[in-house]
């Protein structure tokens, strides 16, 4: 390293509940090796960041999460520093402050400065950064230009699902109980094709009446396309077997464009999560009708809203 470090890793750490506002602004600041002097020229850019003005002179105990980010986000950002850390911070806030924040990292990087973002978000990474570096057990991996290494790795996420997921040691989750198979079945051609049915079945052991399912349905890029949840559309059937339990998600009109696309599952049991595979399987969408018209490869976007058009008179 070379220059003055910034670390996003933690924003807000250091605030003191009891303080305001206005108060952490500078304690904050102190903390990340700014001086006073350096505070006071910068606060008003600091506080119109953050978008709290209205809450300045309020204890930081009564902040929600939310707003603690954008304090925190708000000073750091306003350090002087060659090198800047930011790790998955944009995960809390709105999407206004997500845009200001991912505004500022690409004007750090325009002034000539160094961002290493940490995230799981492969699309923001993909757009922000020049080069991608991938960690496995703290090991590298690789090293490139985003898209190949992105690329790599959803590769490796794809090839994952080819091992039976009874069978999968990269799981998480309390254990409480444990998904068996994960199998995505179309039409009576037994392909997945846009505008067509789709039922996806899992099998999970031991059986509970208070377990439910999770899907997440994933795009080639990495980034969720929808998610399917049995707390919300699932009905209370209680009624399973001895030694395992069947789901069945049944999508009555597929509206994922042509494409790959990996299905994430996570069971819960009473509300905690008992087990949770990534790329339990991996599913290709082919072109079809939907609506009455035809859909085909290339088509903009992964998932087709339902709505309609009325044309002026």
């Amino acid at each position: 390293m070379n220059g003055r470090v910034a670390c996003l890793l933690e924003v807000g750490t250091g605030f003191h509940p009891e303080l305001t506002g206005r108060e952490n602004i500078y304690l904050n600041g102190a903390i990340l090796g700014m001086k006073r002097r350096e505070v006071q020229e910068k606060f008003e850019e600091i506080v119109a960041f953050s978008g709290i003005e209205r809450f300045l002179e309020t204890p930081v105990k009564r902040y929600s999460s939310g707003m603690r980010v954008r304090l925190g986000f708000a000073v750091a950002a306003h350090l002087d520093f060659e090198i800047l850390v930011v790790d998955e911070v944009l995960a809390v806030g709105d999407a206004e402050f997500q845009r200001k924040c991912l505004g500022r990292m690409t004007d750090v990087a325009a002034a000539g400065r160094t961002v290493i973002f940490v995230s799981h978000n492969l699309a923001v990474l993909q757009r922000l950064c020049s080069r991608a570096i991938r960690l496995r057990d703290g090991q590298l991996v690789s090293d490139g230009l985003p898209d190949v290494v992105v690329g790599e790795y959803l590769d490796e996420l794809a090839s994952a699902a080819k091992t039976p997921v009874i069978d999968r040691s990269d799981r998480r989750g309390s254990g409480a109980a444990r998904v068996v198979s994960l199998e995505a079945v179309g039409d009576e051609t037994g392909a997945v094709a846009v505008g067509r049915p789709l039922a996806i079945r899992i099998k999970c052991s031991p059986p509970s009446s208070h377990a439910d399912v999770l899907l997440g349905i994933y795009n080639q890029h990495g980034t969720l396309v929808t998610s399917c949840d049995s707390r919300i559309a699932g009905d209370r059937d209680e009624r399973h077997s001895n030694h395992e339990a069947t789901f069945e998600c049944q999508i009555s009109e597929v509206t994922w464009t042509p494409g790959r696309y990996r299905i994430n599952v996570a069971i819960y049991d009473r509300g905690q999560l008992a087990d949770h595979v990534e790329s339990a399987c991996v599913i290709d969408v082919h072109e079809g009708v939907y609506q009455g018209r035809s859909i085909s490869n290339g088509f903009p976007g992964s998932n087709i809203v339902p709505h309609c058009w009325m044309r002026p008179e």
